[in-house]
């Protein structure tokens, strides 16, 4: 009975050292909807920007995301939106936005941002990337015609 118990417990160590040596990896993009009507709205295209962040979270909760983040549209809107901006994707998105506006200081705004995420999952430890690409826009002086 006690080696049939020891062989169990080399499959338990062999399993648990399988499940932390292996990883899960994803990939998405997206394009937020659009806040400005473009019809109606005047601005000026100043170019093209791309922009990458990375962030490490760590037993799930604990973000080591750099804090310097950029918004498109309204960052909250409902109670609902406080959960997302908690999630660590939300987090390193809004970093890649402040690092796609530093990248052309004039612009107020990015036009049709699109977003490519790669996460990585070891478990305790998850990899997060983000890059952006969009292009800068500055508003017309004066009021936007409606």
């Amino acid at each position: 009975m006690e080696a049939l118990m020891k062989k169990h417990a080399g499959l338990i160590v062999l399993a648990a050292c399988v499940l932390l040596v292996t990883s899960c990896a994803s990939l998405s993009q997206s394009i937020p909807a659009k806040d400005v009507p473009l019809v109606e709205a005047e601005y000026t295209i100043l170019g093209e920007t791309t922009a990458v962040a990375e962030g490490t979270v760590l037993l799930r909760f604990i973000n080591l995301t750099d804090n310097k983040i950029g918004t498109i549209g309204a960052s909250i809107s409902s109670p609902a939106d406080i959960l997302k901006v908690l999630s660590p994707e939300v987090t390193v998105k809004a970093n890649a936005v402040y690092k796609a506006l530093q990248q052309l200081p004039e612009a107020d705004a990015l036009l049709e941002p699109k977003f490519t995420v790669e996460m990585t999952d070891y478990y305790f430890i998850q990899q997060i990337k983000v890059t952006v690409k969009a292009r800068g826009i500055k508003y017309a002086q004066g009021a936007v015609k409606k």
